[in-house]
């Protein structure tokens, strides 16, 4: 009966401890799946948020590319003005892991509003499809356009025989000239502390404010003036066709251009947009009915009565855009005769300077009905290039994103 007894006891102990086993076995693989369930939620999340920042980080840089079209990848531009957006973009350093997701953005203009934008951004984290997050949203460019007869992104010294009529925009320090007239709001910034200086401020008209503004001065460089080469134009009401702007030298062989060669716009060139890709001489009575772009080169006058007007006609059809009078990407203009003289009618844009060819010539004029602006980082007008007249026309400067580079970019829309 003792022996029976102790059986049982034994028994019963070791049922105790394969119950507890089991407890602590189903204990265990439940805490090691309530493990695993918790690391994948968190990985999810992960993935999630990393797919959203993606997503706003493809909505950011449709919003920078769009305000900045220069920089954008010219691959993305599908011959427009404005970045069409890329497919599966992985944003971030070389050294970044290739597995860390891409963002897919489409852009694209609204409808009767050639600066508003609808942009599509849609991301995906790894493991590709899992972790998707879309954003849509619409923007506005903003952009500031030509309010000055004369503008330049470098300090500018304004001669004796300047007349200014109009507004003065200098990004640096304005020097005006006894003798020197400006009737307008003169306006000065140094680059790199928000005061700008103006020198000389006796020789301005009395009816001219003098200004030192704050924050920055968005004017037109050569990496940020619209590029006309290529242009929109429609013979046929809604039927646009791209035209690439001729070389100078098909219609002015040697690109000297006189009385006998006159320059005018054509049905093959109807916007009448002519490039050159080296220096360019005027001689007497040269005239220009269009725009004339000097990619690589200067822009010499040797005659007199020489004269650029754009094309408004809209006799061969209708274009897309207003066009400038000149524009000098790099090169500089030159005046080369006592007795030359160039009318231009519209935006002037000279990436150089205005010079001579190293004689005086006091009796030269320049007469620029519109606006001058100076593009590049050595701006400056000789004191022996003649007499320099400046009327700012509102009517005759109206070019649209002159200036691709906005001054803002808004977003109006956000939906994610």
């Amino acid at each position: 009966m003792i022996t029976k007894a102790r059986h049982s006891q034994s028994g019963m102990a070791l049922f105790m401890v394969m119950l507890a086993v089991g407890i602590a076995t189903v204990l265990a693989i439940a805490l090691l799946a309530n493990s695993s369930v918790q690391s994948q939620v968190g990985s999810n999340m992960s993935q999630a948020t990393r797919a959203d920042l993606l997503s706003e980080s493809g909505t950011n840089l449709a919003a920078y590319y769009l305000g900045h079209p220069n920089q954008a990848p010219a691959s993305s531009m599908s011959g427009l003005k404005y970045w069409v957006g890329e497919n599966e973009i992985k944003l971030g350093p070389p050294t970044f892991s290739t597995n860390t997701g891409t963002v897919s953005v489409t852009v694209s203009q609204q409808s009767g509003n050639t600066d508003a934008y609808n942009v599509t951004a849609v991301a995906s984290a790894p493991p590709p499809g899992q972790s998707v997050c879309t954003i849509i949203s619409q923007m506005q460019a903003n952009y500031s356009g030509l309010f000055n007869a004369v503008s330049s992104n470098a300090s500018l010294t304004l001669p004796s025989n300047c007349d200014i009529r109009g507004n003065v925009l200098v990004n640096g320090t304005l020097t005006v000239n006894n003798g020197a007239s400006i009737d307008g709001t003169a306006t000065a910034k140094a680059a790199g502390n928000n005061q700008g200086n103006i020198q000389g401020a006796s020789g301005v008209g009395k009816n001219t404010i003098l200004t030192v503004p704050a924050g920055s001065i968005n004017i037109a460089n050569a990496s940020t003036v619209q590029d006309y080469r290529k242009y929109l134009y429609s013979s046929v009401p809604n039927v646009w066709r791209l035209i690439n702007a001729p070389d100078l030298a098909t219609v002015a062989p040697g690109y000297s251009v006189g009385f006998l060669n006159l320059v005018i716009p054509s049905l093959l060139n109807p916007g009448g947009v002519f490039v050159a890709n080296q220096t360019v001489t005027l001689n007497n009575n040269a005239t220009i009915i269009g725009t004339l772009i000097i990619q690589n080169g200067d822009l010499v006058v040797v005659g007199n009565n020489v004269s650029v007007t754009p094309n408004l006609s809209t006799l061969l059809g209708t274009d897309q855009q207003r066009y400038p009078a000149i524009i000098i990407m790099s090169g500089n203009l030159i005046m080369a005769n006592d007795n030359a003289t160039l009318n231009a009618n519209g935006v002037v844009f000279i990436g150089g300077a205005i010079i001579t060819d190293g004689q005086v010539h006091n009796s030269a004029q320049i007469n620029v009905t519109g606006a001058l602006v100076f593009g590049g980082n050595a701006a400056s007008i000789s004191s022996t290039a003649g007499k320099l007249k400046v009327i700012y026309d509102a009517s005759r400067i109206n070019c649209p994103h002159f200036n691709t580079q906005a001054d803002t970019v808004t977003v109006t829309q956000w939906q994610q």
